[in-house]
């Protein structure tokens, strides 16, 4: 059998939003924590913009990030086919970098 290789998507979130408009209103804005979730599942992250104005910048933020990412693969050494989760952690030993990494992946299934 052979394995597909799956493409690893980092999703980056602009999370644009009025929260004044919210709070007049009586409601509650929780579009955040939904953001959050999917963009720190995948190793990405939100990025708060409170007007128009900011798109442009938190776009750039991403632009820039995205030219100084590395790719790092391994081959685990589980090699049970039995779609379970798997938890992955990536830490540097030495520098200043910043590292996004997904917490885990789906083992493929027979």
């Amino acid at each position: 059998m052979r394995r597909r290789k799956k493409r690893t998507s980092f999703i980056y979130s602009v999370d644009i939003h009025d929260r004044a408009f919210y709070s007049r209103g009586g409601m509650e804005y929780s579009g955040d924590s939904v953001l959050r979730k999917l963009s720190d599942a995948t190793g990405g992250r939100v990025i708060q913009v409170n007007s128009g104005k900011g798109t442009s910048e938190a776009f750039q933020q991403i632009a820039n990030e995205l030219r100084t990412q590395y790719l790092l693969g391994y081959t685990p050494s589980n090699n049970k086919l039995d779609g379970t989760f798997r938890k992955i952690e990536v830490k540097v030993r030495t520098g200043n970098a910043k590292v996004d990494a997904r917490r885990g992946y789906y083992a493929p299934e027979s």
